[in-house]
């Protein structure tokens, strides 16, 4: 067996560091209740018992909302898009972020056009305004010529 090929099947992944550190801290706490007695026996229990439950909850809570984060780098190698994984980890599919990439800028586009067009409307506005004042000023004028 050729050195890359041991090196590719087995790498440290976090989730191989926290497993460890969990099983080597239950051995050596194991190991020292069966060896104490009395209340140091009886509080290293509950110690065990609390410690287990409080990095059981963390590793759960971690996983609910970062799962992305348990894998190494070497896991996202090869065909795998590390955004697209990540995304679909989360509940969201690639084709859906484009999708809405797409609308927030056709959006933007719409919302710049909108108000172009209002600067226009605004300037043919302005100008028949002009147009009905000069035509109001000479309608007094004939009227005065006329009149």
């Amino acid at each position: 067996m050729s050195g890359e090929g041991a090196k590719n099947k087995c790498h440290v992944t976090p989730l191989m560091i926290i497993s460890t550190f969990l099983g080597l801290a239950e051995v050596v706490l194991g190991y020292t209740i069966t060896n104490t007695l009395g209340w140091i026996q009886v509080a290293l229990v509950i110690y065990f018992i609390v410690f287990t439950i409080v990095i059981f909850s963390f590793l759960m809570f971690f996983l609910w909302k970062k799962p992305q984060n348990l894998y190494s780098p070497r896991d996202y190698e090869g065909d795998i898009d590390i955004d697209k994984y990540i995304n679909t980890i989360k509940g969201v599919s690639y084709d859906a972020i484009e999708e809405i990439q797409s609308i927030k800028s056709d959006a933007l586009k719409l919302s710049q056009e909108v108000e172009e067009t209002k600067n226009k409307i605004n300037i043919i506005v302005s100008d028949f305004n002009k147009k009905i004042e000069e035509a109001k000023r000479d309608a007094k004028k004939y009227a005065l010529i006329f009149g």
